[in-house]
């Protein structure tokens, strides 16, 4: 699966769009992290974020892969290239809670390995990711980790009650405040336990 490959996993998309009107945060396979109240999902699978209820701003809270945050009024995403997304959001979760500051696990390095010609196993790797559970940690495109408790796998989607969630650049930022996390399992590239 090339970078620019669309993972069309409608359950996922299907699933999103019953988070109408609640906080959540998108995770882009190329590393984007987009945070805001999910407003609107046409026809054509694109996403409206407008500002979160729950955001340090009045505005839609982008970060890049290089920890770079962006601030807009709104944001357009196409769901065809979201690994996952994040939801029961507590606090703005680009901002660190005082409480849970030394309690932040390392990450880890996944090796990031390119090629554009992979014959992917994504059931393999789910029979994996069923077997390793209760705790377990996703690799996803983009240099996601995403590591908690899972609840469910479904339609090629992992539910997690999430523990924390790294997102990619520099030595690995991460987003907190995040109860639960849907994975599209099209976009995972490792399991762990």
């Amino acid at each position: 699966m090339s970078m620019c490959s669309k993972l069309n996993n409608l359950y996922f998309i299907n699933k999103l769009k019953n988070k109408i009107d609640q906080d959540v945060i998108l995770f882009g396979q190329d590393g984007m992290s987009y945070y805001g109240k999910l407003t609107e999902v046409d026809e054509n699978n694109i996403a409206v974020l407008h500002p979160a209820t729950l955001s340090s701003t009045n505005l839609v809270e982008i970060q890049n892969p290089a920890e770079v945050a962006a601030v807009e009024n709104q944001a357009i995403i196409d769901l065809c290239y979201t690994v996952g997304f994040g939801y029961k959001i507590e606090a703005d979760p680009f901002v660190l809670p005082n409480d849970d500051a030394e309690d932040v696990p390392e990450p880890a390095s996944p090796s990031q390995v390119e090629s554009d010609e992979c014959e992917c196993n994504h059931d393999a790797l789910i029979d994996k990711l069923e077997d390793l559970q209760p705790l377990v940690t996703i690799a996803t495109l983009g240099g996601f980790l995403i590591a908690g408790e899972l609840i469910s796998v479904k339609q090629n989607t992992a539910k997690l009650k999430t523990e924390y969630i790294f997102a990619p650049g520099g030595d690995g930022s991460t987003l907190f405040s995040i109860n639960r996390v849907l994975v599209n399992l099209e976009a995972a590239t490792a399991v762990a336990s």
